[in-house]
């Protein structure tokens, strides 16, 4: 057991046992399970109970901890996420804020070979009943999630301009790869949305390894920190292309979630956000490729890190922009016009 595993434990045995629903603490054992770019997880077994112990491991998000164990609060009732138990405030213990929630049994989407007709339909459903929330009483509370084309810009031109600062120390004043950025930036700009985007209660990061499956169960959610309000239509578009869905893959989610709530607009908006979502997700992906080079994330993430497979993903979506059209389809992927050559000489995680 680490040094962290052993506060963990220590913290464990003051708590009130029956904040988990326990009346009085016989044994706890600690394992080090998981790491992420901005959380470190913890399994807490406590009279053979399971819990996961999630520390914030991301200085720029000081309330992170907090905002999951919020969000977990206000969607308990759903039974599509995992039971949250204690937010601890204080640093004075880990170094950072934590939350203790339910451990959930299963694997993640991520780890399955493949999703069957019935799991697609299932993840329709729960999004669906996600999205059916009433959130009359606390929208004022939740942060919109770039659902406007304006909002969505911004946070594409931010990316854009981190991205131009960093290669401006390596490049110089050659700016090819800058010209593509720009170029596809303005075909989005000139890009409408038939209907203003309208909100409703969103996870705003379903990706494959936030999604667990568990035998005999319908899927649920992790990751809470980003919950907001945000157009029906934008997580979709954001789900479609975490997932890689075929076309096949998108009719059976839509089925599933056209079950639960009605929205015959639904088809015709998404592909509009998801063009809109592959630029920003591309631009995210060059700009996480040199803050992992430039060391700029925690150090325990960026010692598992294989800087390989976050370019190898870059280059991905810089694909499915040209497919798209949003990138020009004679633009081509040069890595020694994008990224520094030193990038291929950092060692990678085993």
């Amino acid at each position: 057991m680490d040094r962290n595993g052993q506060i963990i434990k220590g913290y464990l045995r003051k708590l009130d046992p029956k904040i988990f629903g326990l009346n009085k603490t016989k044994s706890i054992r600690i394992k080090r399970i998981g790491l992420g770019e901005s959380n470190l997880n913890y399994l807490a077994i406590i009279n053979g109970k399971k819990f996961t112990v999630r520390i914030n491991m991301d200085p720029r998000s000081p309330n992170k901890s907090e905002k999951e164990y919020e969000s977990l609060r206000i969607v308990e009732h759903l039974g599509i996420a995992p039971k949250v138990f204690h937010f601890e405030a204080s640093k004075k213990y880990l170094g950072e804020t934590f939350v203790i929630l339910e451990y959930l049994e299963g694997k993640s989407l991520e780890e399955c070979r493949r999703l069957d007709e019935n799991t697609l339909r299932k993840l329709g459903r729960i999004v669906a009943q996600l999205h059916s929330t009433n959130v009359d009483d606390i929208k004022e509370h939740l942060e919109k999630i770039g659902s406007s084309k304006t909002d969505i810009l911004n946070e594409v031109c931010w990316r854009i301009d981190y991205i131009k600062a960093k290669r401006k120390i390596y490049f110089g004043e050659k700016r090819e790869f800058e010209g593509i950025l720009t170029n596809s930036y303005g075909k989005l700009q000139k890009l409408k949305f038939d209907k203003k985007p309208y909100y409703v209660l969103g996870h705003g990061d379903i990706a494959p390894q936030n999604v667990i499956r568990s035998e005999g169960k319908k899927p649920r959610l992790i990751d809470w920190e980003y919950m907001g309000i945000i157009d029906p239509a934008y997580e979709i578009a954001i789900i479609f292309n975490s997932f890689d869905f075929s076309d096949r893959q998108k009719e059976l989610f839509l089925e599933g979630y056209l079950e639960v709530k009605t929205d015959p607009e639904l088809r015709k908006r998404i592909p509009i956000f998801l063009k809109f979502q592959l630029f920003s997700d591309f631009c995210w992906a060059i700009m996480h490729v040199y803050e992992i080079g430039e060391g700029e994330m925690h150090e325990s993430f960026l010692k598992e890190q294989d800087l390989k497979e976050h370019i190898d993903f870059a280059k991905k979506m810089f694909r499915k922009c040209k497919e798209e059209g949003i990138i020009d389809k004679d633009a081509r992927w040069d890595f020694s016009r994008i990224f520094p050559e030193k990038y291929l000489e950092i060692p990678t995680s085993n």
